[in-house]
């Protein structure tokens, strides 16, 4: 079962000591990779504790490889509060119509 994590909880944790990231409403614990991060463990500071789609935006725009996003699951530690998440889906409902 996944845990679901306030974007608070996150928000605490974008130091040195504890780095967690939100790529796409998932948690991310970074804190121990940041030191083999290909682009310097700097890149995951200025990103981390931050709402979306800032680490979203900033992932996909960079073009990760394939590999970096199975490394990526390694590091999974919940899911975003709905209620917290700026850019959820935006659910439509299909209106029907009555002819008579």
């Amino acid at each position: 079962m996944t845990e679901v994590i306030p974007l608070e909880q996150v928000q605490l944790r974008n130091k040195e000591g504890q780095t967690w990231i939100i790529i796409d409403r998932l948690v991310y614990n970074v804190t121990e990779f940041k030191a083999e991060h290909p682009g310097g463990a700097q890149v995951l500071l200025d990103i981390a504790g931050k709402s979306m789609p800032d680490a979203t935006q900033a992932f996909h725009d960079i073009g990760h490889s394939g590999d970096a996003k199975e490394l990526l699951k390694k590091f999974l530690i919940g899911v975003l509060e709905e209620q917290d998440s700026e850019t959820r889906p935006i659910r439509r409902r299909a209106k029907a119509c009555i002819l008579l």
